[in-house]
């Protein structure tokens, strides 16, 4: 299950695990509120092979399931900027700026 920690800092930038040899390297991507609504899905695998970092996975997802906009974003539940690298077994999170109330 996707979670978002509590504690990431109010101001952050914009914008998959190896388990043995044949088996596909990954990034869990996980949406929250009105991105998770758009897309009917909580979280979807990516080939961690097709990014290197949190803005080209934003623009593969952006591309993939017809997004639009800025986001922020999180990797392993960390604030992440959009040059931040990824790699296999990440969970990178994003989120629309303006949640909560």
């Amino acid at each position: 299950m996707c979670k978002l920690a509590h504690n990431l800092p109010s101001k952050m930038g914009y914008f998959p695990s190896y388990t043995g040899i044949g088996t596909a390297m990954t990034i869990t991507v996980c949406f929250f509120s009105s991105l998770r609504e758009q897309l009917g899905k909580e979280k979807v695998e990516v080939d961690a092979q097709k990014v290197a970092t949190v803005a080209d996975l934003w623009q593969l997802m952006a591309d993939s399931y017809s997004l639009t906009g800025k986001a922020l974003a999180a990797v392993n539940q960390e604030h992440a900027g959009a040059d931040q690298a990824i790699v296999d077994g990440d969970e990178v999170a994003f989120f629309p700026p303006v949640t909560g109330g």
